[in-house]
């Protein structure tokens, strides 16, 4: 009986070693693609920023042609 017992744990001991085996490497495999993404997605906030800063920039120009239209139409009626 106590051998049934040991075999049994000695196969489901193999079993779980297998399994973290497998699952270490599978880890291992995924941290090149951790680095990448981590790698992308800092790409991507740098560029997001740029974008923000571009977008600020539009709207400071866009502010400067309308003072700059009021300005023209005051000088084309006479005001």
């Amino acid at each position: 009986m106590s051998t049934d017992l040991d075999k049994e744990r000695q196969e489901k001991e193999k079993e779980r070693a297998e399994k973290e085996k497998e699952i270490a490497r599978l880890k291992q495999e995924l941290h090149p693609h951790e680095q990448e993404a981590h790698r992308i997605q800092a790409e991507i906030d740098r560029i997001q920023q740029e974008l923000d800063r571009k977008k600020s920039e539009l709207g400071r120009a866009q502010a400067e042609i309308g003072r700059l239209q009021q300005e023209i139409g005051r000088v084309n009626t006479g005001y």
